[in-house]
């Protein structure tokens, strides 16, 4: 079963986020997991990452995220938090 062609793979979006002060890119395309470790090598000092998500997308995602990783020799935790709006704030 293919899941990504060839075609979808190529066609990243970047989406640029302006949240006040803050501001950062957002990458939107299929296959996109499968190349993390591409994306991320240029902003690490090291290679060891912390992933904080959600249980839903941990679900689906994250063992194919640290997947890619291991294969590139990027460590990577993870914490998974609960869903919801609750969850949204340390506070």
């Amino acid at each position: 079963m293919v899941f990504w062609s060839d075609e979808m793979v190529r066609n990243w979006e970047t989406v640029n986020v302006k949240l006040g002060t803050h501001q950062y890119e957002i990458l939107i395309g299929g296959g996109l997991l499968d190349n993390a470790a591409s994306h991320l090598e240029p902003y690490l000092s090291r290679k060891k990452i912390v992933v904080i998500t959600d249980q839903i997308v941990a679900n689906f995602y994250l063992d194919i995220l640290k997947e890619n990783l291991k294969r590139s020799s990027i460590e990577c935790d993870s914490l998974v938090i609960s869903c919801g709006e609750q969850s949204k704030s340390w506070g």
